[in-house]
C-alpha cells in the first residue's frame, strides 16, 4: 500500500485515541463531581436518606455537621424525632 495510506491511517488512529482520551477524562470528572455531591462535600446539612410514610409525609435522616438527626416532615411541619448520636 502507498505511504499516503499509512499516514492517513496513523492520523486517524491518533485523532481517535485523542477523542477517546478526552471522553474518558470528561467521564472521570463527571463521576468525581457526582460522588462529591453525594458525599455532601462542603455542605453543612446533608440528607442521607428519606422514606415515605404517607403521600404527604416522610421521615428523613439528616447529617448536620457531625450529628445525625431523624426528622419527620409533613406538608405543614418538620419535627425532630430523635438525635442519633
Amino acid at each position: 500500500m502507498p505511504p499516503a495510506f499509512w499516514e492517513r491511517y496513523a492520523l486517524a488512529l491518533l485523532v481517535t485515541g485523542a477523542a477517546l482520551a478526552a471522553l474518558y477524562a470528561i467521564s472521570l470528572r463527571v463521576r468525581r463531581a457526582r460522588d462529591s455531591a453525594r458525599a455532601g462535600a462542603g455542605r453543612a446539612i446533608v440528607v442521607e436518606e428519606t422514606i415515605g410514610v404517607t403521600p404527604g409525609a416522610y421521615v428523613a435522616l439528616l447529617r448536620v455537621a457531625e450529628r445525625r438527626l431523624l426528622i419527620g416532615v409533613t406538608s405543614t411541619s418538620v419535627t425532630v424525632l430523635a438525635p442519633l448520636d
